[in-house]
């Protein structure tokens, strides 16, 4: 096996990590932001969204104290529910 090959298993499986923290298949991320289902919500990923969304995942990996992870998600929620 190369580096080649590790990466690209290192980037599979971080894929995988943050298709599951959103809730989402990992096909959405191939689909153009189309729904692959229509109980799916509509996003569009462009590369520095995948960028952000995976260091937002990192950071947040991080946190081992529960009740912060809470807060923060409670925090996103917020910030979600004031977007226009």
């Amino acid at each position: 096996m190369d580096d080649a090959d590790a990466r690209d298993r290192d980037a599979a499986s971080t894929l995988g990590l943050i298709a599951q923290a959103l809730n989402l298949p990992v096909a959405t991320f191939f689909s153009g932001g189309r729904p692959t289902s229509p109980t799916e919500p509509e996003i569009m990923v462009e590369a520095d969204d995948l960028a952000q969304t995976a260091e937002l995942l990192r950071l947040f990996l991080l946190l081992k104290d529960l009740e912060t992870r809470e807060r923060c998600l409670d925090l996103v929620g917020d910030l979600v529910a004031r977007e226009p």
